[in-house]
């Protein structure tokens, strides 16, 4: 009889806590809702497409015959949910090399140069990881009416009340979600997992320290300790200070020719002129790597490389494009174009274009901009404007790896993973950067 009853008790409880959960008013989806509205809103969100993260860390106890802490700096790749990639760096004390790749169902890892293909148990254990990082998202928990969400009995988790719900999908293990019922961040998710032996196990994950993420943390970090100003409109000088005067360029122009006359002394004082001109040389001489003198181009690209290494100037414009793209003042647009075919190196090129697609999304007036220079005389603004508005059926805009500034988005900067209540891993956020998509060479496996 006692056994009868202790049968009839288990089967009830969760129907109990159910109701229970239920009685104190609120509804799973509002909770989820809350929840994507504090980490910055769907639209946001739904714009995150791909991101990098710079991480370190420590796993507690890596080496099992000689139980020694790994700590270790990192990056990791996510590309939406069916690719994904993490690299840890190990530190002096263990120099190891790890690496992981996931493609939909397949994938791959990598310790110090050895290189394995994920078997049946490790598809298994990555599709179950995939799932709870799917939940965990929680956008799709709006949309896909496979989920079942469940209401649980409000909890604490680090001292804090949270609601809890439970995510049910056919053929996936339940997830738990636990939910800051102050800010309504999502602070702990709680599952089965199975290890690499296909053991079960108890994995906590713990989300703490959420900072709203600030595209121009790294641009204005280079630009101060370059001990340059980053106020608005010396940010606009800078570039301003880099397009030559009419008749700059006229110099510029006949220097370049000397850079194929038949004297190598001419050639010799025609670089060292150039070399004085700097930045203000680069759009021309730029030009000039296409001339089908092959002594013009040579000393061209020597002069151009130079440029772009000279006090790190292919670094610093890049800070000034991207704090730009950022910030946006009035002129931003105009700015960008006008240096534009003066940039340094393609890398600065492409950052440019980069740049002037994210001010067109927000700002109507660089919109207008942009769009009157695709009358422009330059052929390098007029390509730019066209491929930024998407005139070439949206070819630039796909390609892998855009920059894309995005405003507003909360993430949890530091998280805690546990294994059946043991501190499994820690790892710390420390830059993090969204793009439109990366290619498929970033999750090619590598070779032995």
């Amino acid at each position: 009889m006692r056994r009868l009853f202790c049968a009839a008790l288990a089967a009830l409880l969760p129907l109990l806590l159910e109701r229970a959960a239920a009685a104190q008013g609120a509804d799973p989806r509002t909770i989820i809702e809350r929840a994507i509205t504090a980490q910055g809103g769907l639209e946001n969100l739904n714009r995150a497409k791909a991101s990098v993260r710079k991480t370190k860390g420590i796993f507690p106890g890596f080496f099992p015959s000689d139980p020694k802490d790994l700590k270790f700096t990192g990056e990791s790749f996510s590309d939406a949910y069916d690719r994904s990639k993490a690299v840890l760096h190990g530190n002096e004390d263990n120099p190891v090399e790890l690496s992981m790749a996931v493609l939909g169902n397949n994938g791959w890892d990598a310790f110090n140069g050895i290189v394995l293909d994920f078997d049946a148990k490790r598809k298994k254990q990555m599709a179950i990881a995939i799932h709870a990082d799917k939940v965990a998202s929680l956008i799709s928990l709006l949309k896909d009416e496979g989920y079942t969400l469940t209401l649980l009995v409000d909890t604490k988790v680090k001292n804090m009340a949270a609601r809890v719900i439970r995510v049910r999908y056919q053929g996936k293990p339940d997830i738990d979600l636990f939910f800051d019922k102050g800010t309504g961040h999502l602070v702990k998710t709680a599952y089965q997992m199975i290890d690499e032996t296909e053991k079960q196990y108890y994995r906590e994950a713990y989300y703490s320290r959420f900072e709203e993420h600030n595209p121009a943390v790294e641009p204005l970090k280079l630009l101060k300790s370059a001990k340059l100003s980053v106020e608005n409109a010396d940010l606009l000088t800078f570039l301003k200070d880099r397009i030559p005067t009419k008749d700059e360029q006229e110099k510029i122009d006949l220097l370049i020719v000397e850079l194929g006359r038949a004297a190598y002394a001419a050639r010799e004082k025609a670089s060292a002129a150039l070399r004085k001109f700097g930045p203000k040389a680069a759009g021309a001489l730029r030009v000039a790597l296409k001339s089908n003198d092959p002594e013009v181009a040579r000393r061209a690209q020597l002069l151009v490389d130079e440029i772009a290494a000279y006090g790190g100037e292919a670094g610093l414009v890049t800070a000034v494009v991207r704090l730009l793209a950022v910030r946006r003042p009035p002129g931003t647009a105009e700015a960008l174009l006008t240096y534009l075919p003066r940039a340094c190196d393609d890398s600065v090129l492409k950052e440019l274009k980069f740049a002037l697609a994210s001010v067109v999304e927000v700002d109507k007036k660089a919109r207008a901009a942009v769009e009157a220079a695709m009358k422009d005389a330059d052929p390098q603004c007029k390509e730019a404007a066209r491929v930024v508005l998407g005139d070439d059926d949206g070819a630039f805009l796909k390609q892998p790896w855009r920059r894309m500034v995005i405003e507003g988005i909360t993430l949890p900067m530091m998280a805690q993973v546990y294994r059946d209540g043991h501190l499994y891993l820690s790892i710390e956020t420390l830059e993090m950067q969204f793009y439109n998509g990366f290619d498929d060479a970033l999750f090619a496996k590598p070779k032995e």
